[in-house]
Order: structure tokens, then sequence, then C-alpha cells
């Protein structure tokens, strides 16, 4: 089979890993860029999620390079979330363009059905064994864990970097090197010599540095092409980030626990949130809240991200005022489409940049006085 996926920050990584090991020919999606966003909003229902249009664009780019393509695998999703209804969206969509012979594979959350879980895994299985297929998600999720330590890294040294650009660079490299990775020994090699070069690079901290966390809907805080690069914005303002939605918390989350009935939305956030949204709404909306106010005293303010029309965001967004007040932590909300455009964005970062700064500066003042 001749695969591709939707592109969605490090992914891709562990993904490809696993695919190939599984004996198929991946095609990775291009990055994201203007003409994605373009190209899917062009095709897609106007009132759509931003995601949506992503993924449709993403496709459609594939398809142009890759016409021979005949499977996509993508995740669904359960609840008020439109997510759940992509994978039908998209797939119409593209019939009606000429991809009607295109197999789609939908890795449902397993809500405790092994049987489900099973069946998607194996339409995957091109013959292997099940020692090959356990050693394949062995070493994609290695490499899943180990990009998502060392992007937490860059996300910290970034606004520290003796050179703008660095840290950036370095991990555009680890990303090259890790989808090269055959071994899990070479993985932890690369990671290892990663976090060096990353430690490296950084110069002592003047003090005038602010950490924001952010929230949101997953694609759009997790996808640098769909939030128009917000942790490298923020890293050269001088912010260190705190994202809390990392791809392996989703998976255990949303795989694992989710497959033993746990609590997948996660205790903590629930409870932290209850006094302001007191019900699952879909999606991330009530853990945006949550992780506001887990994080108000961890940080200096929140960043709060979502897709115009997203519904669980915008019913964490009517609450988030009161939070802010109630915590005393700003909280700016950016909403995402294809209309939003970086200079805009940029704007309202360093303001807010420049907000927190300010804050942390009088509260130092009142604290030596």
């Amino acid at each position: 089979m001749k695969i591709t996926f939707p592109r969605l920050g490090t992914v891709h990584v562990g993904l490809k890993s696993v695919l190939e090991d599984l004996g198929h020919e991946v095609v990775v999606p291009p990055r994201i860029t203007e003409e994605t966003v373009n190209l899917g909003a062009k095709h897609a229902p106007e009132t759509a999620c931003f995601p949506l249009k992503i993924n449709l664009g993403s496709f459609l780019e594939v398809f142009r390079e890759h016409p021979d393509v005949d499977m996509i695998v993508m995740a669904g999703g359960v609840g008020p979330c439109r997510f759940g209804y992509y994978f039908r969206t998209e797939q119409d969509i593209l019939t009606d363009l000429g991809y009607g012979h295109v197999n789609w594979v939908v890795m449902e959350p397993p809500r405790g059905n092994l049987r489900q879980s099973l069946d998607s895994l194996g339409a995957l299985n091109d013959g292997c064994s099940t020692w090959q297929v356990a050693a394949a998600l062995r070493l994609g999720w290695r490499k899943l864990v180990a990009m998502d330590d060392i992007l937490k890294t860059v996300h910290r040294v970034r606004a520290h970097e003796t050179q703008r650009g660095a840290a950036s660079r370095i991990f555009r490299a680890a990303v090259t090197q890790m989808e090269n990775a055959d071994s899990l020994q070479e993985v932890d090699q690369i990671a290892r010599q990663t976090l060096r070069r990353l430690q490296n690079i950084c110069r002592e901290d003047d003090g005038d540095t602010v950490r924001v966390a952010i929230v949101g809907e997953i694609y759009v805080s997790m996808e640098p092409g769909a939030n128009l690069h917000i942790e490298e914005a923020l890293g050269y303002l001088g912010a260190e980030i705190h994202r809390t939605i990392m791809v392996t918390d989703w998976a255990k989350e949303n795989i694992l626990l989710d497959f033993l009935r746990w609590d997948s939305r996660g205790k903590d956030h629930k409870e932290a949130a209850k006094p302001y949204l007191n019900h699952f709404v879909g999606g991330e909306g009530q853990a945006s809240v949550g992780s506001t106010v887990l994080l108000a005293d961890a940080v200096d303010g929140v960043v709060h991200l979502m897709p115009f029309t997203c519904m669980p965001e915008i019913v964490a967004q009517s609450v988030m005022p009161q939070v802010s007040k109630d915590y005393d932590v700003p909280v700016l909300t950016l909403v995402f489409d294809e209309h939003t455009g970086r200079a805009g964005v940029l704007t309202r970062l360093e303001a807010f940049v420049d907000l927190l700064r300010r804050r942390r500066r009088k509260k130092g003042q009142r604290s030596i006085g």
C-alpha cells in the first residue's frame, strides 16, 4: 500500500516509522503553508473547522505529486466535537474530486473495545508477525517520546539562544535524523546529542524572560502551520513556552487510557475546571480551562488557541475572562482560520509579552519594597 496521513506536528516521525516497518510505502505530506490552507478552503464547506480545511488541502497536495496513493490513515473522534465527522466529509469531497479509489483507515478511540482497535491495526498489517508489529510500534513510540523531549527543550531554550534561529535549526535537523533512525539505540543517541546541542546554545537568563502556557484545541496547538509558528514567534520575543498538549500525552490519554476505560480526559483538569465548566463539551474545551487554572501560579500568562467555529473552545473562551480575573493570570485568545494574517498575530503577541514583562517587573518591585 502507498499510504499518507494528516500532518500534525511531529506525529509523522513516529507514524512513518511504524507504517514503513509494516511493509508500506509512505508519503509524508509537505509542510503546511498558506497554499495548503487556501487549497483546502477552496473545496471545503465555508463553516467547516479550520483543521479540516488544512487536512483537505494537505491531501490534495499529496495527490498532486503522488496520484497513486491508495490509502489514508487518520484518527477518529467521539463526543460533541466535529472531529468525528472529518473522515466522512473529507472522503466525500475527495471522491467528488476524482479520488474515490482511496481506502480509508480511521483509528477510532478504543473506548474499551479491543476488537475494534485490533481490526484497525490489522488493516495496516502487511503480513507481519505479531513480533514485527510490536517492534514497529515500539520504535515508532520511542521516536515520538524523543521528539517530545526535544521539543520541550526547544520551547525553553529558544528564549535564551545566543543566535536567533539556532534552536529551530537544531530541531529541524533532529526531525530528519529521527525519521531515518532504524533502531532504538540510534533514536536514543540522536536524542542525547540533540539535547546537548540545545543546551550549548543558551546564554544566561537576563531576568527579562517570561513564561507562557499554550492551551487550546489540539490541532491548532500542535501544528505550526496552523498557528503561524506561534511558539517560534513567542520564543524570539523572549518567552519560554509550556505547551499543555504533546503528542505522547495525547496518545496515552486517548488510546491507552481510553482503551482501559480510565478517566482519559484527565481528572485533575476536570476538577480544576469544575467551578467554571463542569461537564465535557468535546475536544479540549474543558482541559483548556482546567490547564489555565492549574498553571496560573507557574506562568506569567496563557495563550489560548482555537480554530474559528470550534464549539468546545468557544465554550472555553466564554469562561476564560473569569478564570483570568480569579487567578490573576492574563489570557490571550487567538482564533485561526484561512483569513488570519501573520502580521496581526505577531502584533498581538508583542503586546501580550510586553504586558507580561511589565507585570513581572511590577511584582518584583513590590516584593523588594
